[in-house]
């Protein structure tokens, strides 16, 4: 089996299915073009694996069909021009209209704000999925002018920054 399709496999392995008293699943769904965002994914991944099954993947290679099967669906990204990532918010805007899932969202900033996902919030929701949580977290950042002072938040996401995400993760956890 190459790499390829063992990563394949793996985040297809193991669906649940509804009533039969086994784990519900969670989908986290994220852009990361530094490595950040996809750190802070798997940190909350860790969080939820406490009660649920979990499969964390790049926008790029998500489905709506991975969508479909989760029984809660997480959506990170970067911040870019105070906005969620083109390609998640792209991919948001190609789903069908859902029956309700549970939903959260993170990002990574340099401000470490959640309002910054005010627009991918509205879209995820008019799409069915409900957001009842946000996480955000400060992270390096060189956008624009801050690249002349060598960025900000130089070493973040760091330990503590990971560890609030796993504790995220574990919180959204408990409502299943």
């Amino acid at each position: 089996m190459t790499k390829k399709n063992k990563a394949k496999s793996s985040r297809s392995s193991g669906k649940s299915k509804k009533g039969s008293g086994s784990k519900k699943k969670a989908l986290i769904v994220y852009f990361s073009a530094s490595g950040n965002t996809k750190k802070v994914a798997e940190a909350i991944a860790e969080g939820l694996k406490s009660k649920l099954k979990v499969d964390v993947t790049p926008v790029s290679k998500a489905s709506v069909k991975e969508i479909k099967d989760a029984d809660i669906v997480g959506m990170g990204s970067g911040i870019y021009m105070w906005s969620a990532a083109k390609p998640l918010k792209k991919f948001v805007e190609s789903l069908p209209v859902l029956q309700e899932k549970v939903a959260f969202t993170f990002s990574t900033s340099g401000f470490g704000r959640d309002m910054q996902l005010n627009s991918l919030k509205v879209k995820m929701n008019k799409k069915g999925l409900c957001v009842a949580d946000s996480f955000s977290v400060k992270a390096y950042d060189t956008w624009g002018p801050l690249k002349l002072i060598g960025g900000i938040n130089k070493g973040r996401p760091d330990k503590d920054d990971m560890k609030k995400a796993t504790e995220f993760g574990e919180k959204i956890a408990d409502m299943f």
